[in-house]
C-alpha cells in the first residue's frame, strides 16, 4: 500500500500536540510566548518526518507504525495508563510483567491510533483541529478527522497532564470513548491478554 505524505503530517499533529503542551508550564503565568509557534511546531515536525524516513521502507505502513511508536511512545504516561487499565492486577505483577504489560497495551494504542487516523486507508482524511481546553489540572486537545467515503467521522482527543516528567499524555479518547476504559473493558471480559 502507497504510503501517503498527508498521513504522516496527521502523526505529525500527535508530535505537535506534546511539543505545544510541554512548552508550557503551570507554574507560569499564562503568556503567548511560552508555547511554540507554528514556525516551531513545523520544524518539529520535519525533523520527525526526517526520522521516519528509514533507508529502503519508505512507504511501509509497519516501518512507520513502528517509528511512531519510538518517537511518539515517549510522549504517553503508559506505567499510569497500564494501572488504570489493569487496577490491582497490573499493581500484583512484578516489574517484568508490568513492562510486558506495558508494551502489549502501547501496541494496541499505536494500532488503534494508526486505525483510527487511517494509516491502512489509502484515502487520508481531513484534519480539523480542536482548540486545547483545560480540565482541572489536564489539558485536552486534539482534531476531528473527516474520514473520506461517506465513512464516520473520529474525534480524537489526547489528554495531557504535567508531572515529574513535565507533559505526558495519560489518556486519549476517540468519539468520546476513552482508551483506557475501553482496554479495560477488554481485559475484564477475557477479550485482550497482554501475553
Amino acid at each position: 500500500m502507497k504510503y501517503r505524505s498527508t498521513h504522516l503530517m496527521l502523526l505529525v499533529l500527535l508530535i505537535g500536540l506534546s511539543a505545544a503542551a510541554s512548552a508550557y508550564s503551570p507554574s507560569q503565568s499564562y503568556r503567548a510566548r511560552y508555547l511554540p509557534t507554528p514556525l516551531d511546531l513545523f520544524e518539529t515536525g520535519l525533523y520527525w518526518l526526517n526520522d521516519l524516513a528509514v533507508p529502503g521502507a519508505e512507504g511501509d505502513p509497519a516501518s512507520v507504525l513502528l517509528a511512531m511508536q519510538d518517537v511518539a511512545g515517549r510522549q504517553f504516561d503508559l506505567a499510569g495508563m497500564a494501572w488504570r487499565v489493569g487496577g490491582v492486577r497490573y499493581m500484583k505483577m512484578d516489574v517484568l510483567a508490568r513492562s510486558h504489560f506495558q508494551n502489549r497495551l502501547r501496541d494496541q494504542l499505536f494500532t488503534e491510533l494508526a486505525r483510527v487516523i487511517g494509516l491502512y486507508d489509502p484515502l487520508p482524511p481531513r484534519m480539523l483541529m480542536i482548540p486545547g481546553r483545560w480540565l482541572g489540572g489536564d489539558m485536552a486537545a486534539g482534531g476531528v478527522l473527516v474520514m473520506p467515503r461517506h465513512r464516520p467521522s473520529h474525534r480524537l482527543v489526547f489528554y495531557f497532564r504535567y508531572g515529574g516528567q513535565g507533559w505526558r499524555i495519560v489518556d486519549v479518547s476517540d468519539n468520546g470513548v476513552l482508551f483506557t476504559d475501553h482496554m479495560r473493558s477488554l481485559l475484564d471480559s477475557g477479550e485482550w491478554r497482554p501475553e
